[in-house]
């Protein structure tokens, strides 16, 4: 286990959330390092197999658009129909591939249509899309990352109290091909502090 230590590995928030759950990564699907960390590094994966079994690892999507393209909002917003339909695990790749690899979505239409391609119906989509949970789900995200205060993503959040520092993890090694495991060790030394 890497032995954490605060100004090397993570920064305490100034106000905890003790809402949040016990691990909480944060991303965007507007962003090329957030697509890394799903689909090359599995960063998700790797902290869910370091930390004890049962501990909770949510994602959250954040709305600010760090390219300006307008459709962070509508991200958020379907991010929160796949956490609500339980396709986060299903959606997340797939759409990264779409928005960053394929440039094959950039509105909601074409949202629509790669669920509709991983087995959501349209009709089903646009139901849960209106509900009142899903709504609430996008407000609650927002208003965390604002809590948190995230000018930048992929980010990470341990124990509603200390932001992991991705910026430096992988740096020491230069080994892109264990920054997943890199990362759970680090967030597994932070459940202990």
């Amino acid at each position: 286990m890497v032995d954490v230590k605060e100004g090397k590995h993570y920064t305490v928030l100034p106000e905890p959330i003790p809402s949040l759950p016990p691990v909480t990564v944060f991303f965007s699907f507007l962003d090329k390092t957030s697509y890394k960390w799903a689909a090359s590094y599995q960063v998700v994966e790797a902290i869910r197999r370091a930390v004890p079994a049962g501990t909770e690892v949510s994602r959250y999507h954040v709305s600010f658009d760090p390219y300006g393209w307008g459709s962070g909002v509508t991200l958020t917003h379907a991010w929160a129909v796949a956490l609500n339909l339980r396709y986060d695990d299903r959606v997340i790749v797939p759409l990264f591939d779409a928005i960053q690899r394929d440039k094959a979505v950039a509105d909601l239409e074409g949202i629509r249509e790669l669920f509709f391609k991983l087995g959501i119906d349209k009709v089903v989509f646009d139901r849960v899309w209106v509900k009142d949970s899903v709504k609430k789900e996008v407000e609650w995200q927002n208003e965390v990352c604002k809590k948190v205060g995230l000018d930048n993503v992929p980010a990470v959040v341990v124990g509603g109290k200390y932001l992991l520092d991705s910026s430096t993890e992988g740096k020491e090694t230069g080994d892109d091909a264990d920054l997943g495991k890199q990362f759970a060790e680090c967030v597994k030394g932070m459940l202990n502090l």
